[in-house]
């Protein structure tokens, strides 16, 4: 019976992925986003990293920040200063200063590890 209803949670979360990414095609970023995070269980960690393939670094924070979890502000920041050092930039979003002084930056292997730990409990049902 609990195979029955993990598979139904699983299906539903698909759909909801889906759903997302039409709407992404369509060009309805926000709503997308809404999509992700009204899903249940949040699909937290989609919704902050559908926004960082869309460049929106402040979107991305935002969604990080709420949830109250250092993990996901580790993430945001990891790509933004990896998406600055590839084209050679210096943060000038206050709001990223000072949260990068505050922070350290990860480690690849460690934020790849973080990365999986994240994915795998957002996507598994419990």
């Amino acid at each position: 019976m609990t195979r029955i209803i993990t598979n139904y949670l699983l299906f539903e979360i698909t759909i909801k992925i889906k759903n997302a990414e039409m709407l992404l095609y369509k060009r309805r970023p926000d709503d997308a986003i809404s999509v992700l995070l009204q899903a249940r269980p949040p699909l937290t960690y989609r919704a902050i990293k559908t926004n960082i393939r869309l460049f929106r670094w402040a979107k991305a924070l935002e969604i990080a920040l709420k949830t109250g979890k250092s993990e996901f502000v580790d993430i945001v920041l990891w790509y933004k200063t990896e998406y600055l050092k590839d084209f050679k930039r210096n943060e000038d979003d206050p709001i990223f200063q000072n949260l990068l002084e505050k922070n350290y930056i990860l480690s690849r292997d460690s934020f790849l590890k973080l990365k999986h730990k994240l994915k795998v409990n957002e996507e598994t049902i419990k």
